[in-house]
């Protein structure tokens, strides 16, 4: 039995035992809005007053402790109430701060996704260009070496016997010659699509400089070479330089050694030895300081080679 039904009924028993004369004041006090307790109090002894005012004391403290435990309740609440707002509009919050970073995650992974498609187009080209060296490659292999006889004339006449002079050396296929209007024509094109910057259409263009090996060309070759901003123009660049054999690109090409593509890097190597013989001795996964260290050395190289090289290859320096 809980405090307050203890109280209760001593105040019920109380007010049962009050004497028989102090029902009309009871009454009386229940007509004029008094309390029982104070006709008990006035009709009763001394004891009962003592007794109702301890239990009013009892009530009083029991009320106080119910009170202040109800007001703590509602203050636990009240801060509960604050803390799920918190929490909801630190929610409200993250999420709107985890939409804004996913779109521009999904922005980043469709230009990423653009560029690697543009990009694995050109390696395809590539590959198309490297299949077609191999098969120029393999037709030199399979080609029956000729055999260079050498006929000496002497005193009266007649000819010496023929003999071996060198090893057998095979040589490329020419196949049958195109039509001077079909070579201009391709030439042109190639021409004009060199001035483009779009590597789609400089591709095909290079290559067609190469094969005809259009010399006046040489400059804008080595310009896409220096400045063009895919690294694929530039190597193409570089290739073709190096099958023309262009002593004027050999400068450019020792550039391109640091180049910040390891491609164009590659690719400038074997241009400069297809073009000079000099061997810089870089391999593929050399680092920047040695290729820097290369082109310090193929600069000093053609300084004291340069004029050998262009005696050697029929290409005077200009002006000289």
């Amino acid at each position: 039995m809980s405090k307050v039904a203890i109280i209760l009924a001593l105040y019920a028993a109380l007010v049962g035992t009050a004497a028989a004369g102090g029902t009309l004041m009871l009454l009386q006090a229940d007509r004029d809005g008094g309390t029982p307790g104070a006709a008990v109090e006035s009709a009763g002894s001394e004891d009962v007053r003592t007794m109702l005012a301890e239990v009013r004391g009892l009530w009083r403290e029991e009320l106080k402790g119910t009170l202040k435990d109800i007001n703590w309740r509602f203050a636990e609440m009240e801060a509960l109430r604050k803390s799920m707002e918190a929490g909801l509009q630190s929610m409200q919050e993250a999420s709107e701060e985890s939409a804004q970073a996913n779109y521009g995650m999904l922005e980043t992974m469709r230009e990423d996704v653009k560029r690697f498609g543009k990009a694995t187009g050109n390696v395809e080209k590539m590959v198309a260009r490297l299949e077609a060296i191999e098969k120029r490659l393999k037709a030199v292999e399979d080609r029956p070496a000729q055999i260079i006889r050498e006929t000496i004339l002497k005193g009266g006449g007649g000819p010496a016997p023929t003999k071996d002079t060198g090893p057998k050396r095979p040589t490329l296929p020419t196949g049958p010659k195109k039509d001077p209007a079909v070579v201009a024509r391709e030439i042109a094109a190639a021409r004009k699509g060199l001035a483009s910057e779009d590597v789609d259409e400089l591709f095909p263009a290079i290559e067609k400089i190469r094969q005809h090996r259009v010399m006046d060309a040489v400059p804008r070759l080595i310009e896409i070479l220096q400045k063009h901003k895919d690294e694929f123009g530039r190597t193409a660049a570089a290739s073709a330089l190096g099958d023309m054999k262009v002593a004027d690109a050999v400068l450019a090409l020792a550039e391109a050694l640091v180049d910040k593509s390891d491609l164009v890097a590659s690719q400038a190597n074997q241009a400069i030895r297809h073009i000079t013989e000099f061997d810089t001795g870089l391999g593929p996964s050399d680092g920047i300081r040695r290729r820097r260290t290369a082109r310090n050395k193929v600069k000093e190289w053609w300084r004291d080679h340069e004029a050998a090289v262009r005696t050697t290859l029929g290409q005077p320096k200009a002006g000289g």
